[in-house]
């Protein structure tokens, strides 16, 4: 009787356990992210946070500031001045563990971009962390104390 239970108990610890991870290809890949707002947080699991306020002359509008996580591990990221950088991301479900390489300009430069968008190009390159779901996405700094809000871009526009 115990070897006809065990592929059962082995079943249900399988089933269980792939239900604590967050389905990442859900999350990133089934649609555009905006950015919304900077954020700081004194703890990344509650719910208290502050935006952060931000000083200067940028540019805003839909289809800026704006991500594409493609399922084959790439991704597309369009600033204004018509600047597009390009890159790879890896997310791990388990962990919420995030990372952006490779991020390079294949239109414009960082010297087109204006101060809100340096400041989104070189937060994007210290993301460690990442929180959300299919609506509403936070990227966290590798402190999880610092984050940009990002909204599916399908909802909003």
């Amino acid at each position: 009787m115990k070897k006809s239970l065990f592929p059962l108990f082995l079943l249900l610890t399988l089933l269980t356990s792939c239900g604590s991870a967050d389905l990442v290809e859900n999350i990133f890949t089934t649609h555009p992210w905006h950015l919304m707002e900077y954020y700081y947080t004194p703890d990344w699991n509650g719910s208290q946070s502050n935006p952060v306020p931000f000083e200067g002359d940028y540019v805003t509008g839909f289809d800026l500031h704006t991500i594409y996580f493609n399922d084959n591990g790439q991704c597309t990221i369009y600033f204004p001045n018509h600047c597009v950088v390009t890159g790879t991301w890896f997310a791990d479900g388990s962990t919420r563990e995030m990372h952006f390489s490779s991020l390079r300009f294949t239109q414009g430069s960082a010297a087109a971009l204006d101060v809100y968008s340096q400041k989104m190009f070189a937060r994007l390159q210290t993301v460690g962390w990442y929180r959300g779901d299919s609506n509403v996405l936070a990227l966290f700094d590798d402190d999880r104390h610092n984050f940009m809000q990002f909204e599916n871009a399908e909802i909003i526009h």
